[in-house]
């Protein structure tokens, strides 16, 4: 079992200058360091830590995290439920790091705009379509994964079935995935697209 004060000294490992909140460039080096991931990866970890989007990690993201493990919301984690909720996060890194491509102005959210360029960085001969072999290409350049889990995330993304992702697309996507509403898509928001994805058997 996994204690909400045992999360806290991870954080606190984090904290290198020890002045009560992580920035991104402490979680980064030190995130690289350990793991050895390159610096997209590492990034895409922090902002998924930080969830209230202030752009660090202290105090007021740590009670919320707990409770992101904390599955069946009994106030304690068991190693059952950090290892389901660790895979289904690195199931959402791809998505985080496209995310974090797309937002041009770097605010922490999408636009509608910036979200039709979503997979524009796995766009090899710039026709504004993503098809499949530029889509497994992409996806496995960046470390993402395999190619079977690219092609079983491509044909879920590709709604009009046309063989490509294109601008209807796009549009579609938003639309589901803006679940708010309110016109700008948030990285929890467009993380929930990792759910396309196949699962891992996490038991073995």
């Amino acid at each position: 079992m996994i204690s909400e004060p045992e999360l806290e000294d991870v954080y606190h490992g984090f904290d290198l200058n020890n002045d009560g909140h992580v920035t991104k460039a402490e979680f980064v080096g030190l995130w690289t360091s350990l793991t050895h991931q390159n610096q997209e990866h590492a990034e895409a970890y922090f902002y998924l830590a930080d969830l209230n989007d202030d752009n660090i990690i202290d105090e007021h993201d740590l009670n919320p995290l707990y409770n992101v493990f904390d599955l069946d919301g009994d106030g304690s984690v068991t190693a059952q439920e950090f290892a389901q909720k660790w895979v289904g996060i690195i199931m959402e890194i791809p998505v985080a790091v496209l995310f974090e491509r797309s937002d041009v102005n770097k605010d922490n959210h999408l636009t509608s705009q910036e979200f039709s360029k979503f997979f524009s960085s796995f766009d090899q001969n710039s026709d504004n379509s993503v098809n499949k072999q530029e889509f497994e290409n992409g996806w496995t350049k960046a470390g993402f994964g395999l190619m079977a889990e690219a092609d079983t995330f491509f044909a879920k993304l590709d709604l009009d079935q046309n063989g490509a992702l294109n601008g209807q697309d796009m549009t579609q996507l938003f639309t589901k995935y803006d679940l708010n509403k309110d016109n700008m898509m948030m990285i929890l928001e467009a993380t929930q697209m990792s759910l396309l994805l196949p699962k891992p058997n996490i038991n073995g």
